[in-house]
């Protein structure tokens, strides 16, 4: 959306309308396109840790984990980035049954 303006304002600093601004120009609106949904690419296992590989994801995304999918809580992870851009998090293993998902 595009807004074209040409305003004058007058205003007091000491006395009536002693000053004026004029605005002039185009005020353009834009929406930011949504973000695509994090995918988790893969998951490995090493020694205690699991790492887990994910596609769209942000430096502001949290991984969390679940041992029966209906209770989900954060998990302590280091968060770094592949040589392909992915977000990688790498998180100590709790619990024998772990299930895992990317929060945007």
């Amino acid at each position: 959306m595009t807004l074209q303006i040409n305003s004058q304002f007058q205003f007091m600093l000491i006395t009536v309308n002693d000053s004026i601004i004029n605005l002039t120009g185009k005020l353009v609106a834009t929406n930011a396109a949504p973000l695509p949904p994090p995918v988790i690419l893969s998951i490995a296992k090493n020694d205690q840790y699991a790492i887990v590989t994910t596609e769209n994801a942000t430096a502001e995304s949290s991984l969390l984990s679940s041992t029966n999918l209906a209770t989900w809580s954060p998990t302590s992870a280091t968060i770094t980035t592949n040589g392909a851009g992915m977000i990688v998090f790498t998180t100590l293993i709790r619990s024998p049954q772990a299930f895992y998902r990317v929060q945007q």
